[in-house]
């Protein structure tokens, strides 16, 4: 399986793990743009890693959404990572989704390689501190030129084949 990365644009602050901050509590990103998913590609699932903190650090507070230009996904929740011990603000990386993970959505390769992302802290009277999203999209191809079957059955039960 092949996976394309890309940190966020969309703000120098959220752009890469350099220790600047975005303060926001509720913070929407749609510029991953060195993500390159080819067309033809089926994607098979969605990271995203965030690297941040809140001003009263709860790994179930923090949630993800994703939209594939049809709407945002349901809320999800990290599937690991937390903070790190001692720093003030508490700060850590959290990972949402993974390589098998959809959102709960169907995505194409055009739709993938344009992705947004909201970041939530559902909290009350929280405040979250963004240094980095990271977003990588897990992808295969389908095989291109002869597909050879040097022995078998090959049983189609609907559509055709055209030689």
């Amino acid at each position: 399986m092949a996976t394309s990365t890309s940190y966020a644009q969309d703000n120098s602050a959220v752009s890469a793990v350099d220790g600047v901050t975005e303060r926001n509590a509720n913070l929407t990103l749609s510029s991953y743009t060195s993500l390159t998913v080819p067309s033809g590609a089926t994607v098979n699932g969605i990271t995203l890693t965030w690297t941040g903190g809140t001003s009263g650090w709860n790994e179930e507070d923090e949630v993800m959404f994703v939209n594939n230009g049809g709407g945002f996904s349901d809320p999800l929740s990290a599937t690991s990572g937390g903070v790190t011990e001692g720093s003030t603000p508490p700060f850590g990386i959290l990972i949402f989704g993974g390589s098998t993970n959809l959102w709960g959505l169907t995505w194409t390769p055009d739709q993938a390689n344009s992705i947004s992302t909201k970041f939530t802290v559902e909290g009350e009277g929280q405040t979250a501190y963004h240094d980095a999203f990271q977003i990588a999209i897990h992808y295969t191809l389908l095989p291109s030129g002869k597909i050879i079957i040097p022995s078998g059955l090959v049983k189609i039960s609907s559509g055709k084949i055209t030689l």
